[in-house]
């Protein structure tokens, strides 16, 4: 886990120092639940919140594969995305067929998940409860590991 995360790592320095997307990587992003217990960000279908929700739960494992494909976060051909493409504190965060908005636009670094304009993505204090926009303030809330 932890070459892994350092190569993302890597990559994400490597996009402050020029525009050139990382390579595309599969991965699962997980977040810290309540009680120290870590989950996946999981998704079920177009339209549909990001969730942190157990791994590997029968329901949902198809949504909760991600590819890290350059600035795009995707899962089954959906791109994260916020609702409304709105960039601003609150907005839910959730998945939609890629078209490139800035929405869609995503930078992993240091742990954070960030859209580039000072706004992270952010988990709901509880279990299944939808992510969304805060700014980045480097909270546990705002903690991603990738795996």
């Amino acid at each position: 886990m932890r070459n892994h995360r350092l190569v993302l790592l890597l990559s994400g320095s490597l996009l402050a120092a020029a525009p050139v997307s990382p390579p595309a990587r599969a991965a699962y992003i997980f977040g810290y639940a309540p009680g120290n217990t870590t989950a996946c960000l999981t998704v079920n279908g177009p339209g549909s919140a990001a969730v942190l929700w157990p791994c590997g739960s029968i329901f949902f494992i198809m949504g909760q594969q991600w590819s890290l494909d350059g600035f795009q976060i995707t899962t089954q051909g959906l791109c994260l995305d916020t609702q409304g493409e709105a960039l601003s504190t609150g907005t839910h965060v959730i998945v939609q067929p890629c078209t490139g908005s800035a929405s869609q636009t995503w930078i992993y670094n240091n742990g954070a998940i960030n859209t580039g304009n000072g706004m992270c993505l952010t988990l709901a204090p509880n279990v299944q409860n939808q992510a969304f926009l805060s700014p980045c303030a480097g909270l546990v809330s705002q903690s991603f590991g990738i795996i």
